[in-house]
């Protein structure tokens, strides 16, 4: 009976000794799982922050591509100015070609107008109705006579005509049939006066 008391308690403090050890491996079990929880919230911390940072960067990428077009759609206007500043109308260029600018010198005064100049005819003799013609153009009928001194450029009286400069031809002819016929040169800026007679 001794021995089975013994063998009795013996067992009792093994099985003692077991719950001791589960008891302490429980322990450490829960400490695992405490470690694993606060594990589980360090990473949902760390992807809420690097979810965060993502955020962030597609933001700036959104950005950088506002900035990006805007950048495309400035360079495309500008592109479309440079075209039409180097497509100039033909016009212009036929216009200014024969015309020569020093910014020191204004364009000169052209009296009667720029590449023109001024023919004055009238007549000496006494020559009833004297008919004209300039290049081939019936440019009018003199009746005054101007016996003394020439007259003034456009005075009334004469034959007077803005004509390209240049060589001019111009025939006359009265009523008794005497004929006038010559080439003159007009300069440009220039009124040429020329009296007829009849030698």
């Amino acid at each position: 009976m001794i021995v089975g008391f013994f063998l009795y308690g013996q067992k009792l403090i093994k099985d003692k000794t077991e719950i001791a050890q589960t008891k302490k491996a429980l322990l450490i079990l829960r400490d695992s799982l405490d470690n694993c929880k606060l594990n589980l919230q360090n990473c949902s911390l760390e992807n809420k922050t690097k979810e965060g940072k993502i955020s962030e960067q597609q933001a700036d990428l959104k950005n950088s591509s506002i900035v990006a077009l805007q950048r495309d759609s400035i360079i495309t206007q500008l592109n479309d100015s440079i075209v039409k500043l180097t497509n100039k109308p033909p016009e212009i260029i036929v216009q200014y070609r024969d015309r020569v600018f020093y910014k020191d010198r204004p364009e000169p005064y052209h009296p009667y107008g720029k590449g023109y100049g001024k023919l004055t005819i009238f007549k000496r003799c006494n020559c009833y109705k004297l008919r004209f013609k300039i290049d081939g153009e019936y440019a009018g009928t003199i009746s005054q006579i101007f016996s003394v001194g020439d007259p003034v450029c456009g005075q009334e009286g004469t034959i007077s005509r803005s004509v390209l400069a240049g060589k001019h031809h111009v025939e006359a002819q009265d009523n008794e049939n005497h004929l006038w016929n010559f080439y003159i040169i007009v300069n440009e800026d220039q009124c040429l006066i020329k009296g007829l007679s009849i030698n």
